[in-house]
């Protein structure tokens, strides 16, 4: 679809009402370089949290038409300029042993895992999340005692004054679930609960680690935004209601 053709004079302001209108259109296939590049310019091209580390879970289950394929180079590298370590997670036998292997080539962290099906997300899933945590510097938080009344008490009761210290990351972390006809809608909703569970033991909040989840097929849907409200609570609801969308 064409917004502005390149003979149109447009004044400054026009132009500026037409790209905000521009919606982003797709492929017509599952495509992982189109959803890397979504990821790139539309997930982490707006993200506001410079201090934060930056992941995404990319959960892939087809291979895409080799003439796409070979795009997926560089909106990895675009992602590493911009401190995104992608991780790949290959489901099933139909996922590219070949993109994955090139994913994970453009970077040392990007670690891929090979699975048979989505029925072993379950049995890895500890084993994906340690991984995840393990790339995130943990930020020592140290909480100041609250103020207490001095009393005279004899040395053997004397207690020596404590500090809690806790550790937190601060992470984006973007989910990536294909939801092509490959999949399925069972293989789908089992992918949906690998993700709810590994939420469930992230330390979620607006100061810690924020969420965004995407689902692709023929086109990308943003099924949850870094810029909506970071509770749990709110994003495992958020979960529930997305649906398989399906497509080629």
């Amino acid at each position: 679809h064409s917004y502005i053709e390149l003979k149109d004079r447009r004044r400054p302001s026009e132009i500026r009402r037409i790209t905000s209108s521009v919606k982003y259109a797709g492929s017509k296939v599952a495509s992982t370089s189109e959803v890397l590049k979504f990821t790139l310019f539309h997930v982490f091209g707006k993200a506001d949290r410079p201090e934060a580390s930056r992941i995404a879970l990319l959960l892939t289950a087809s291979e895409e038409p080799p003439p796409m394929a070979k795009t997926i180079i560089r909106y990895v590298q675009g992602l590493k300029k911009k401190k995104v370590i992608v991780i790949p997670v290959g489901l099933g036998p139909h996922a590219s042993l070949k993109q994955i292997r090139l994913i994970e080539k453009q970077a040392p962290e990007n670690k891929a895992f090979l699975l048979s099906g989505v029925n072993e997300l379950e049995q890895r899933r500890d084993e994906i999340l340690n991984y995840l945590c393990d790339l995130v510097p943990d930020i020592p938080v140290v909480t100041v005692p609250s103020p207490v009344v001095q009393v005279t008490v004899s040395p053997e009761l004397m207690a020596s004054p404590t500090s809690l210290h806790s550790r937190h990351m601060i992470l984006d972390v973007v989910f990536v679930l294909e939801g092509s006809d490959k999949i399925g809608e069972a293989n789908f909703n089992k992918s949906k609960e690998f993700m709810e569970q590994v939420i469930q033991r992230m330390d979620v909040g607006q100061h810690n680690i924020h969420i965004s989840i995407i689902q692709y097929s023929y086109a990308v849907t943003v099924e949850f935004s870094f810029n909506e409200t970071q509770s749990k609570r709110y994003i495992l609801e958020k979960v529930q209601q997305i649906r398989y969308r399906g497509g080629n």
